[in-house]
Parts: structure tokens; C-alpha cells; sequence
């Protein structure tokens, strides 16, 4: 953790199924190629972890990835279902139960939520810092992020919804 703030970049999980998206092999490329921000150090559970097979969860992915990174961007799209990215959203929001509470030390994660269904769970909106709908949404969230300081990536998020409500 000392080395991602020192080095000014936010190490951000990509929890979710392996699935495509558009002409992408997996909705995780698709974010790779369109991110922009320099601070954002994306964290691929299919490079990452010591797992042999994709549809494994391991806890490699909790300890290494959702344990070790500041973010966690959730995604969760119509057809694929995936019960480790449940299990590595339930446990960033645990963590930030504990840290809350005094438990434990450290900053809470900021969970980023992005379900393009037509009926989103509902625990995984509860329990995430910021939901969106869709994926693009979701990255340009990521491309403008400067901070995971609350009232800093709330203004961003509100900037958004500016936008949005003006139709850009």
C-alpha cells in the first residue's frame, strides 16, 4: 500500500466474469484500452494471480488483488454471472466494515460498481461506493479520478451527473 500512494497511482481491481465485450475478447481489454489516467495502475486477475484456470477463485485474487488495491471496479453485464467477483466485492466492502469500525487500520476501498443488467443486484449497489450503469460511464469515472479522497471523487461524480443532466 506505502508504495501506491508513493508512487501516486491508485492500484485498481478489475473484479468481474470472463466475458467479452463488443469486439473485445474480455470487457477487462476493453477498459485497458480506453483508460487514460496515468494514476490508475489496473490490477487483471487473469495476468495477476498465481490461479491456473480463469473461472477459479482463489484467494490470491482477495489477498493480492482486492485486499491490495485501493479500487475496486465491479463489473457485471447481462448473461455472465460470476460468484467470485461477489465474493471479492463482499469482501472490500467487509474490509470497509472493519476499517470503519477501528478493526482494522487503513483507508476504505472505494468500490466502484458498473451493472449494465436490467435489474441490478441490489447488494452490490448497497454495499459500493458508486454504481453505474454502463461500462463506458464507469471508465470515464476512472479517467478523470485525481483522488480516492471521498470529497474529492464525489465532486467528480457529481461533475458527471452535470453532465449527464445537460444532455453532453
Amino acid at each position: 500500500m506505502f508504495l501506491v500512494l508513493k508512487m501516486g497511482k491508485f492500484k485498481t481491481y478489475l473484479a468481474g466474469a470472463f466475458c467479452p465485450y463488443d469486439k473485445f475478447r474480455d470487457w477487462r481489454d476493453f477498459v485497458s484500452k480506453r483508460l487514460d489516467n496515468p494514476k490508475i495502475e489496473l490490477v487483471d486477475p487473469r495476468y495477476s494471480s498465481n490461479q491456473l484456470c480463469p473461472a477459479t477463485f482463489t484467494m490470491d485474487d482477495m489477498v493480492k488483488g482486492v485486499l491490495g488495491s485501493p479500487i475496486i471496479f465491479h463489473y457485471k453485464t447481462r448473461g455472465y454471472e460470476d460468484d467470485g467477483a461477489s465474493w471479492e466485492h463482499g469482501g472490500a466492502f467487509a474490509y470497509n466494515i472493519f476499517q470503519q469500525q477501528g478493526l482494522i487500520k487503513g483507508k476504505s476501498k472505494l468500490i466502484i460498481y458498473v451493472d449494465d443488467t436490467a435489474v441490478p443486484f441490489p447488494l452490490h449497489s448497497a454495499s459500493a461506493s458508486l454504481t453505474f450503469s454502463d461500462l463506458e460511464v464507469g471508465i470515464e469515472f476512472l479517467n478523470g479520478l485525481d483522488s480516492i479522497k471521498k470529497e474529492d471523487y464525489m465532486k467528480h461524480w457529481m461533475d458527471l451527473l452535470d453532465r449527464e443532466r445537460a444532455g453532453e
